[in-house]
């Protein structure tokens, strides 16, 4: 199958590749649980299983910047520079961001799926 170039007609109306069937998602993923996935149960244990991966990336991207932030305040000669610093540390703020964006999300999965947890206090 060839096709002109530059194309004549709009890339949508080409489709050169087959039809996917449609999505599974309307009949809930039987691996994922018993409800599918948009059930309370389901996206609770989701969303608390990807905080538990946000809190390991945000403290391997912590203890990165102590480290350089212990080598830059020693003066060693193996420590980075100032634009790799700042890049760890940018990464750090996004990992912060996405832990904190996370747990909140399983907070309200969790407190949708069973009304009677408590708030922490």
């Amino acid at each position: 199958m060839t096709f002109a170039w530059p194309p004549t007609e709009p890339f949508d109306d080409r489709e050169p590749w087959p039809k996917q069937p449609p999505g599974r998602a309307a009949a809930g993923f039987p691996a994922v649980g018993v409800g599918g996935l948009g059930h309370p149960d389901v996206m609770a244990a989701l969303w608390c299983r990807l905080t538990l991966d946000d809190a390991q990336r945000y403290y391997r991207a912590a203890r990165q910047c102590s480290w350089a932030n212990w080598a830059i305040d020693r003066g060693e000669d193996w420590s980075p520079i100032e634009q790799q610093f700042a890049h760890w540390v940018q990464a750090m703020w996004i990992a912060g961001c996405r832990l904190v964006i996370s747990a909140h999300l399983a907070q309200q999965w969790v407190r949708l799926a069973d009304p009677d947890v408590r708030d922490a206090v």
